[in-house]
């Protein structure tokens, strides 16, 4: 009698890290759109505005788009701010299951075997499941579930719907 002892799928868990990070990075791809967008004005000095600051990191673009926002309506920057904050949320996220490792727990299997040693039976006592395991900064080990990342995959959905939808009201609201 022959157990199958891979029942999880890679292809399924490997995918979820991969549609995790690529849906990420459309978002962070966005971000000069807000920046154009909030800023208004010429497109083209604000592209170019904000690839000199694209280099140095994530915070940095955030706090360009909140400072361009600062004489829009309290409404549109309460909105940026929120926005905002999920980003930073999404990208701590994304880093982790970047820079994390894949682990695979094979779960409890019970033998038994015969008087003379012979296999006679095997039933698996818990299902196995992967894990990304990522140390934090503190050396404290963090785990995450391939539900953790369906979680976050469907928030970074909606994360960059409230981009979108941001931008285009922001276009609006800037005459562009």
């Amino acid at each position: 009698m022959e157990v199958d002892l891979r029942p999880i799928s890679y292809q399924d868990f490997y995918a979820k890290i991969g549609l995790c990070v690529t849906e990420y990075q459309s978002i962070e791809d966005m971000l000069v759109g807000a920046f154009i967008a909030t800023l208004g004005g010429d497109q083209k000095r604000a592209s170019a505005i904000f690839a000199v600051i694209s280099q140095k990191g994530l915070e940095l673009k955030l706090s360009l788009i909140a400072a361009a926002a600062l004489d829009l309506p309290s409404i549109s920057i309460d909105r940026w701010q929120k926005i905002s904050a999920g980003i930073s949320q999404a990208a701590e996220f994304r880093n982790k299951i970047a820079h994390g490792r894949s682990t695979l727990f094979g779960g409890g299997i019970t033998v038994q075997l015969g008087d003379g040693g012979e296999f006679i039976s095997a039933k698996r006592d818990s299902e196995p499941r992967m894990q990304i395991h990522k140390r934090s900064k503190r050396g404290n080990e963090e785990r995450i579930e391939i539900t953790e990342m369906e979680s976050w995959y469907a928030k970074m959905m909606q994360l960059a719907e409230d981009l979108r939808s941001y931008i285009n009201d922001t276009r609006r609201i800037r005459g562009l």
